[in-house]
This record gives C-alpha cells, sequence and structure tokens, in this order.
C-alpha cells in the first residue's frame, strides 16, 4: 500500500466504522453523533472517486478546487434544502453545511495532492 490515499480512506473508513460501534455502544457526546457523518462523507466519497479516477484513467488526477467546491454546494444544497422541503423526516440544519464544508477542505487540503514520482521511475 504504497499509495497515501489508500491509507487515508483506509484511516477514515474505520475511523467511521468505529464511531458507528461507540455511538451504538455508549452515550457520545451530541456534537459527535450529529455531525461525524456530515463531516466525514465527503472525504470518503471523494477519495474513493479520486482513488477510482486514478487507477483506471489518469494515475496522476488532481480535483480542480472549483469541483470540490461544487460536490460541497451540491450535498449543501440537496441534502439541507431539497430534501428537507419534500420529506418531513428530515431536518435543514446550516452546521450540516458547516461540517460538510470542513470535510471538504480536509479532502482538498491533505487527500487532493499529485502523485509523486518514484526516483529513477516514470510511472507515479
Amino acid at each position: 500500500m504504497k499509495n497515501p490515499l489508500r491509507i487515508q480512506l483506509l484511516v477514515l473508513g474505520l475511523t467511521w466504522l468505529a464511531l458507528k460501534i461507540w455511538f451504538n455502544k455508549c452515550k457520545a457526546p451530541t456534537l459527535l453523533t450529529s455531525y461525524a457523518d456530515d463531516l466525514l462523507v465527503l472525504p470518503l466519497l471523494m477519495g474513493t472517486a479520486l482513488l477510482l479516477q486514478r487507477q483506471f484513467v489518469n494515475p496522476a488526477h488532481v480535483y480542480p478546487k472549483l469541483s470540490i467546491l461544487a460536490v460541497w454546494l451540491y450535498f449543501t444544497l440537496f441534502f439541507e434544502w431539497v430534501i428537507p422541503r419534500f420529506n418531513t423526516a428530515y431536518t435543514a440544519d446550516w452546521r450540516d453545511a458547516v461540517a460538510y464544508f470542513a470535510g471538504a477542505a480536509c479532502f482538498g487540503l491533505f487527500m487532493n495532492r499529485p502523485l509523486k514520482r518514484s526516483a529513477g521511475n516514470d510511472r507515479f
């Protein structure tokens, strides 16, 4: 597992799983139970998409910042504006949008980086 993106996705996925187990076993802080999924969804989703893009299309692919912002905007509008308007089981919460943005920012800063070339090797 040389690719740091794979390691980051594994850590994020295990973190999400550990939090779910913890939330089911004991009383966790409300702030954490309310926003952990929102914080982790965009790094997991976009990280997986980036990994697949690099694996099957372009090994050097990096998402433009505008694309990351567009995904954040889509999630915010769809899950915090559209769905709550049509289904009363869901509520709009501006703090979810902040958590989505924080996750998108973490993806953009830490995961969406070009691969480094190996010494003496043209492949990434």
